[in-house]
């Protein structure tokens, strides 16, 4: 079985949103997140799913950045 690794950036949510100050986050999305907002859950639900399909059969062994562009190898 393929093993992959999803590296979620920031993202609205429980976490982001009730413990990081609004004016620190506007910071964070227009300086930090290279495309500037903050990622979807939807989209790396997506991702995860994708990633656990039939259809991603041949990708192994990868870390996917879904971060906005903060972290790029």
């Amino acid at each position: 079985m393929p093993l992959n690794a999803i590296a979620a950036g920031p993202s609205p949510g429980p976490t982001a949103l009730p413990t990081v100050p609004a004016e620190k986050l506007q910071h964070i999305i227009d300086n930090v997140i290279p495309v500037h907002p903050l990622g979807h859950p939807d989209f790396i639900a997506a991702t995860l799913v994708h990633l656990a399909s039939r259809q991603a059969g041949y990708v192994t062994g990868a870390a996917w950045d879904l971060n906005g562009g903060i972290f790029m190898r």
